[in-house]
């Protein structure tokens, strides 16, 4: 599936490092990182199938 939507949101800083620093750990982007949590959610509460989405690609070299 193709995303071309964006879903924004501002949150303090220290979610913002939060996120980070998660992401980091798991070799993803930020953006990667929110895609999951947002797909497991939706999944979670049924809204769409688990094989809905791609996985997302993992944060290459110097990514933020």
């Amino acid at each position: 599936m193709v995303a071309t939507e964006v879903l924004k949101v501002r949150v303090p800083p220290e979610t913002k490092q939060i996120v980070r620093t998660l992401a980091q750990q798991q070799q993803l982007t930020e953006s990667a990182l929110l895609m999951r949590l947002v797909e497991t959610l939706l999944q979670t509460c049924g809204a769409i199938r688990a094989t809905t989405f791609d996985p997302p690609e993992p944060a290459g070299r110097g990514a933020r």
